[in-house]
């Protein structure tokens, strides 16, 4: 799905939380995928990417008035499978 349509996606997520009384969601993960052989849930393995996403999630959470937290797991994108 292209940024533009997963904002529509954040949009309802967002409008979602707003309805249920929450002000913040503790998202997105910005995390890089870059270790091919252990893959993780990432936006993507290229960091343009990642930022692209975020900044969609970001910008319709707070078109709605829910705040987000961007999340980094240190090692998270290069952990070894074990």
């Amino acid at each position: 799905m292209t940024p533009d349509e997963a904002g529509v996606v954040y949009q309802n997520l967002a409008s979602a939380l707003s309805d249920l009384g929450f002000n913040l969601n503790l998202a997105p993960v910005v995390d890089v995928n870059v270790n091919a052989a252990n893959p993780i849930r990432s936006f993507s393995a290229d960091p343009q990417t990642v930022e692209a996403y975020a900044r969609v999630f970001v910008e319709a959470h707070r078109g709605k008035g829910v705040l987000t937290a961007l999340k980094h797991f240190p090692g998270h994108g290069s952990c070894n499978q074990g």
